[in-house]
């Protein structure tokens, strides 16, 4: 009986990338990349349908030892290892879903200039999952503003993130608190513009004064995210826009609160019926891979790319500030 030939698999859970100019191994289970050259991505999408002898002898007959050399540093990085049985090890599931119609919204508000409870109303029927509030208090009261968290803890929301206008009560009448305790599904209260900046002695890391504004908290940071769901996405969406929605202090909708195109005000138009239009959708599919200066790097499905976007007449999405992308856009990590 003829042995079987030997082949090469990387472990399910290690997705080869390319680059332009090198690539990478995504280890989704560890969270962690591998850059490797270029010539070892094409290694590896060909020894996933043939032997190690077939692809040793294309790539390098007369130095079969530089072959093996590649080969046995995916071993010693735990990335893959041999079989004789390749077709016991399937491929990992790269399909992306979420039952969520919203996943993500963002909301600034005064509590005056249009009605909240109209909003979070909607964005329950949605099923939005993560809630970020920036708001305005200046003219509101401490019941009111209680009353309304003590509503939203009854939402189908997941997680609350709120920033709050520094507003000298919420120190010293400890509103901050108040608010935090009223509502279960607040992970954190940032309050801006404070004149000085400390933590909670009741709850360190969860409700934060600072003496920053929301724009400077917004400055754009390099972050990477390396899971599967992250990656999944990535493949097949843009992870900062894709289900996620806005709305403006003046009550605009919006893809993004930096963007300057709205999509009327949500007191005028059914919100669940905008984000349901392809219009408003598009840009959600503005995936990594279809982003000028973006689809060539190799760290496309991992790094976090909160910019924002533009089309051009021939459908080709690029990054609005160049400047920002050639930052974000170096092929490391950390």
């Amino acid at each position: 009986m003829e042995d079987k030939p030997l082949y090469f698999k990387l472990f399910a859970h290690n997705i080869p990338v390319s680059g332009k100019e090198k690539s990478a191994i995504y280890d989704l289970q560890k969270g962690e990349i591998v850059f490797i050259p270029n010539i070892l991505f094409q290694i590896i999408q060909d020894l996933k349908q043939n032997p190690l002898a077939t692809i040793k002898h294309q790539y390098a007959p007369n130095q079969p030892e530089l072959f093996e050399s590649y080969v046995d540093f995916l071993i010693k990085k735990d990335l893959g290892f041999k079989t004789k049985s390749p077709e016991s090890f399937p491929e990992i599931d790269l399909s992306y879903q979420v039952p969520a119609g919203i996943y993500n919204a963002v909301i600034e508000s005064d509590f005056e200039q249009y009605d909240m409870n109209l909003v979070i109303n909607f964005l329950d029927e949605l099923l939005c999952r993560h809630l970020e509030l920036r708001l305005q208090i200046n003219q509101v009261e401490e019941d009111f503003l209680l009353s309304f968290f003590q509503k939203i803890n009854h939402k189908s929301f997941r997680s609350i993130v709120v920033f709050m206008e520094y507003r000298a009560e919420l120190w010293q009448e400890d509103w901050a608190i108040k608010v935090f305790e009223s509502c279960q599904k607040i992970e954190q209260i940032i309050i801006i513009n404070c004149p000085i900046a400390f933590k909670s002695d009741q709850y360190t890391d969860k409700i934060i004064y600072t003496t920053q504004s929301i724009e400077a908290l917004s400055i754009y940071k390099k972050r990477y995210i390396v899971n599967i769901n992250y990656f999944t996405e990535a493949l097949h969406f843009n992870p900062f826009y894709n289900r996620k929605v806005s709305i403006d202090k003046a009550g605009k909708i919006k893809n993004d609160l930096r963007d300057n195109h709205n999509w009327g005000s949500v007191e005028d138009n059914d919100l669940i019926e905008v984000i349901g239009s392809q219009e408003f959708k598009n840009i959600w599919e503005a995936s990594p891979d279809n982003i000028e200066g973006l689809k060539d790097s190799p760290l496309r499905y991992c790094q976090f790319f909160p910019f924002q976007l533009s089309k051009n007449e021939h459908n080709i999405w690029s990054v609005v500030n160049s400047n920002i992308l050639q930052t974000a856009n170096e092929d490391k990590l950390g």
